[in-house]
């Protein structure tokens, strides 16, 4: 390597395709030439160093990146933080985020998602006032953490749903009619509040001006043949076997104490919505879907292992530590967040996703 004639758009070209193959091999390697002063020291490399011992998980190594920046940004600081978030270390990440000189939105936003993640909602709805009261400017990924840190209470999801509306974000949707993420904000405080027909209205309007929000679907290797599913999906050739299965596997859980959240329903527009069609709606979601194929499809006491696209849904989580415990079958799955490994009725995260 020390052949090649380097220069500082090679190593960043090469620093950059690291971070996004998690090559830690090839990272380390520059990591080591970065030391050597073969490549002239600054923040903007030391915090993509920060980065890719951070997509590796490599915690320690990202710490000692940190440690050695000269001079710090709030970048540097919000990689770290959000490094520590991921793997549930939420003390170093809150440590972390009092030692910068002037946080901005972004570190507020990574700190009270963490929060939120282990439903602590004291620390994360005092960390929203905060930041309201700084002036920084609340986005949508703030109030979108605010909701889900108050998702069990329903005093709290009218509060935030009054405070959208008074900083605007009913004017955002009029604004930037084609932006999913005001939508997909206001109806998840609707449905916290259990608003259905609000929640309806809101869906129906993203309908009928053509916005869509990113599909969510799982997918899941059986017999060297990948499976993907969404959310009622109609498609897949076993589709009624699988829907038969989880009926019935539904109601076997039910008795042994589980209670379908219909906050959780992909519930289009249109109507009165009841009870019996907001269960079956959450029963044909598309992780659902999947785990109910792998258990149909592998042999008795087989681990299986799904991944989704996006961030498993609160439901799903519950029912699928009920399925482990009534199959005795060890479930993983792996969203955007974490690996859930569901065994004997419990969670590897431990509630906090």
């Amino acid at each position: 390597m020390n052949q090649i004639s380097w220069t500082l758009h090679n190593f960043r070209h090469l620093l950059k395709t690291s971070i996004a193959h998690k090559d830690l091999s090839t990272g380390k390697a520059l990591h080591a030439f970065y030391f050597k002063s073969l490549v002239p020291p600054s923040t903007y490399l030391s915090n993509h160093f920060v980065l890719l011992y951070s997509k590796c998980r490599r915690l320690s190594a990202a710490r000692a990146a940190f440690d050695l920046t000269r001079h710090p940004n709030v970048f540097s600081f919000n990689a770290l933080i959000a490094a520590y978030a991921k793997e549930s270390h939420i003390n170093d990440a809150h440590n972390l985020f009092d030692q910068i000189p002037e946080p901005d939105i972004v570190s507020y936003n990574t700190l009270i998602f963490a929060y939120a993640d282990r439903g602590d909602t004291g620390p994360a709805l005092s960390l929203f006032d905060e930041a309201r009261r700084s002036g920084l400017g609340i986005d949508g990924f703030t109030l979108s953490a605010a909701v889900t840190a108050s998702s069990n209470n329903v005093g709290l999801i009218r509060l935030l749903h009054c405070f959208a509306i008074c900083s605007g974000l009913d004017s955002f949707v009029s604004l930037e009619p084609l932006n999913a993420t005001p939508y997909v904000i206001l109806s998840n405080i609707y449905a916290a509040a259990g608003r259905w027909q609000d929640m309806a209205a809101i869906r129906r309007l993203m309908r009928d001006r053509g916005v869509k929000k990113k599909p969510g679907c799982s997918w899941i290797e059986v017999d060297r043949r990948t499976h993907v599913f969404v959310a009622e999906d109609a498609s897949h050739p076993m589709i009624k076997e699988i829907h038969g299965y989880l009926e019935e596997m539904l109601e076997k859980i039910k008795w042994a104490g589980y209670v379908p959240d219909v906050r959780w329903a992909l519930v289009k527009d249109g109507g009165d919505i009841g009870q019996r069609e907001m269960e079956m709606k959450l029963g044909h979601h598309s992780e659902k879907l999947a785990v109910a194929f792998g258990l149909m499809s592998t042999k008795e006491g087989e681990p299986i292992l799904v991944l989704k696209n996006l961030r498993i849904c609160g439901d799903c989580h519950n029912a699928f530590k009920f399925i482990s415990e009534i199959t005795k079958r060890e479930i993983t799955v792996r969203d955007t967040h974490r690996f859930h490994c569901f065994k004997e009725g419990r969670c590897s995260c431990g509630d906090y996703w």
